[in-house]
């Protein structure tokens, strides 16, 4: 750099620039920036990709069942007897 007539060496601070003038360094910098761009872009629609995924999946499964919370009890006994059965029928 010459400043005020003054001759100031800089060295490189990252090793990638080394050998390369102020242009090429320059090029490299907007290529960077323009992959950046265009990774933040991607990561962005795949987040909305997801997020529509998922609220599809809970849209999907809210009409599933006879669930009842007071229900439970009884619900899983049936269940278990039903399992018996099965294992039962099975093994004759």
């Amino acid at each position: 750099m010459l400043e005020d007539g003054v001759y100031t060496e800089f060295t490189i601070i990252e090793s990638r620039f080394e050998g390369k003038d102020l242009t090429a360094v320059q090029e490299l910098q907007t290529s960077q920036r323009v992959i950046a761009r265009g990774a933040v872009r991607d990561n962005l629609q795949a987040q909305i990709s997801l997020a529509q995924h998922i609220e599809a999946i809970v849209g999907s499964g809210t009409g599933r069942g006879d669930v009842h919370m007071k229900n439970i009890r009884s619900t899983r006994r049936k269940e278990q007897s039903k399992r018996r059965w099965d294992y039962m029928k099975g093994t004759n």
